[in-house]
This record gives structure tokens, C-alpha cells and sequence, in this order.
């Protein structure tokens, strides 16, 4: 059971996480849901120039990529088109595990502008 509370940590049931260290992106492996919603989103060469960044990546469930990155298994999660009940929860997790969790502007919030259609 993963779980996180402000000023306490993230933990994957008693063992603390935390994000990697990876110190570039071009060895960060890549975490998406769909290329679809960036797509749709008119983000699709913002999508592709990060994803050819990066020397790995994985299309994975939303909110599991956000537990890949906090547990350090993955560097990047990238994400268009969620609610904020889709991201409240690993929010959390994420930035207590020591990662930061922005919208496409840099803002840290789970409200960013999302392209839902």
C-alpha cells in the first residue's frame, strides 16, 4: 500500500520512497498514459521533443506512472487531459516522496488547464 502525509514522507507500506536522482533527462525514463491526449490537447511535438529526449519511456496507467516516479522507478510522468480526482492522491505521494508535480506551466496544483473532449 503506498501512502503519503504532508511533512512525513511517502512510504510503499513501512519502507520510505523517494523520487530518483537522475540528473538529466536524457537518462530519465519516460512515463505516459496516451499519446492520444496531447493530440487532442494540440501538445503532440511538445510530447514527441520530451519523449525523444529521453532514452526510455513506458505507456503506462495514470496514476501508476506517478508511483513509478515516486518510488524512484521512473524520472518523468507526463499527463494531458485528467480531472483533479485523477491526480490528487499521487500529488502527495510524489512530492513527499521528494519529486514536484506542476502543471504544463510549472504551477504545482492538480487544477492546470486540461483539454477533456
Amino acid at each position: 500500500m503506498y501512502r503519503a502525509l504532508r511533512g512525513d514522507g511517502a512510504y510503499l507500506d513501512d519502507i520510505r520512497i523517494r523520487v530518483s536522482d537522475t540528473p538529466t533527462l536524457a537518462e530519465s525514463i519516460l512515463c505516459y498514459s496516451s499519446i492520444g491526449w496531447f493530440t487532442r490537447a494540440g501538445r503532440q511535438n511538445t510530447f514527441l521533443n520530451l519523449y525523444q529526449k529521453t532514452p526510455g519511456s513506458a505507456a503506462t496507467a495514470t496514476s501508476f506512472g506517478f508511483v513509478l516516479v515516486a518510488q524512484g522507478s521512473a524520472d518523468i510522468m507526463v499527463e494531458h487531459g485528467v480531472s483533479p480526482w485523477d491526480v490528487a492522491a499521487t500529488k502527495a505521494l510524489v512530492e513527499e516522496a521528494g519529486g514536484s508535480f506542476t502543471d504544463w506551466d510549472g504551477t504545482p496544483t492538480i487544477h492546470g488547464r486540461c483539454a477533456r473532449q
